[in-house]
């Protein structure tokens, strides 16, 4: 397992070592991009989201195959069948995004016609990546990516993203939703996950699991495995804003506002903050 450190203290990664089992050993990556290139980054995303366009320099030259991982992830299923599976010419397997299903919705890719891709090619989340490390770096995945990066600034919406969806393209394969099943009710319904058992849940909403308390089941899962760890009864501050956020989130409230929050995306998009 590679782990890239974009600040991590030291006693935390003494806590994360202390994890490890017989068959697991931990290789730590010093961050060597997100401070280059932060100023891209706004809202509650950090420009360490742009360091898996670096995964080729991360990783021994030998890698094949490699499965990127983001931080916010449960993973309740074996991931190893995932290594069996067939590129077919392909440079990545991932997961069809619901809440940009195409390069052309909202939210998707700003220049899609410009860049000669079919407003029906499927929009992929890149927090689960299975990828063929040959092809990435054959195809300069990575280079053309952070080109598209700096040369379209603001009107990239979601980072490295939408960036990796620009460069590319329909060149991918879709994995099942169980193997990214987003934790956020909206995103959620708009998945089928095979039999209905998720692999790999994806906490990938602005309300992270840690945050505040009393978000249901997913949450309680999270903190199950979590008292199988260092980190045993932690859990967030039962202060009166967290309660109220925590209330709004599980109401239906939320469902009559909910597109409010996303005109609110677009403007701190827009300002930059």
């Amino acid at each position: 397992m590679y782990i890239i450190d974009c600040g991590i203290s030291e006693s935390a990664r003494t806590r994360i070592n202390a994890q490890t089992r017989p068959n697991l050993h931990i290789h730590w990556r010093p961050s060597t991009l997100s401070k280059e290139i932060g100023d891209h980054s706004w809202g509650h995303v950090s420009g360490a989201t742009y360091e898996r366009l670096l995964i080729d320099e991360y990783l021994p030259d030998e890698t094949a195959v490699a499965l990127w991982l983001d931080c916010d992830l449960l993973v309740v299923d074996d991931i190893t069948t995932l290594f069996q599976r067939q590129f077919k010419g392909h440079t990545i397997q991932a997961v069809k995004d619901p809440f940009v299903p195409y390069v052309c919705s909202p939210f998707g890719v700003h220049n899609w016609r410009e860049l000669g891709l079919k407003n029906n090619t499927p929009y992929f989340n890149a927090g689960v990546m299975l990828i063929d490390m040959d092809r990435w770096r054959a195809t300069e995945v990575a280079s053309r990516s952070l080109q598209h990066i700096q040369r379209y600034g603001k009107k990239v919406f979601f980072y490295d993203q939408e960036a990796l969806n620009a460069v590319i393209g329909d060149n991918w394969i879709a994995l099942d939703d169980r193997w990214n099943c987003s934790n956020n009710p909206f995103h959620a319904k708009k998945q089928n996950p095979r039999n209905n058992q998720p692999a790999i849940i994806h906490f990938a909403s602005r309300i992270k699991p840690w945050d505040v308390p009393d978000l249901g089941a997913e949450q309680d899962l999270y903190f199950h495995y979590l008292d199988k760890t260092c980190w045993r009864g932690a859990r967030p501050d039962r202060s009166v804003k967290n309660l109220i956020v925590s209330r709004y989130v599980r109401s239906d409230l939320r469902y009559l506002t909910y597109w409010l929050e996303n005109q609110h995306l677009r403007l701190r998009h827009f300002l930059g903050t």
